[in-house]
């Protein structure tokens, strides 16, 4: 087996990010979240709380995940770049609010509004 290198250093400075999903893929990994985050402990959980509605207690909540889905496809149409909900954020409410959102998402927005109200260095970083 051997290991092909780029002729140039134009070629690789040229080839960007690419931002390719196709519809079946997305349907896929959809599939796959849904399955691998409940399959195990969720069902009997849903069912204890609801009963015999808990099969359509999951049909209204993948209706909702498809509609926040369709949120996200919607926008992510409008913009070039890549970056997801930060660049979304960032471009329509500026950095700060960019910011908090990337903190958020990660699980750590407490650490975050700290750092933004009280260390000089992270607010000029933000802005």
């Amino acid at each position: 087996m051997s290991i092909r290198y780029c002729e140039s250093l134009e070629q690789t400075t040229q080839i960007g990010l690419v931002r390719g999903i196709g519809r079946w893929d997305l349907v896929g990994l959809m599939i796959n979240i849904i399955v691998g985050a409940g399959i195990f402990g969720l069902p009997a959980k849903i069912y204890a709380l609801t009963g015999v509605w808990s099969l359509l207690a999951y049909i209204v909540c993948a209706g909702l995940v498809t509609l926040i889905t369709l949120c996200f496809a919607e926008v992510g149409s409008r913009f070039a770049g890549t970056g997801g909900p930060y660049l979304y954020a960032h471009t329509g409410f500026g950095p700060l609010i960019g910011f908090e959102l990337v903190m958020e998402l990660s699980g750590t927005i407490a650490p975050s509004l700290f750092l933004t109200k009280n260390c000089p260095t992270c607010s000029t970083l933000v802005r």
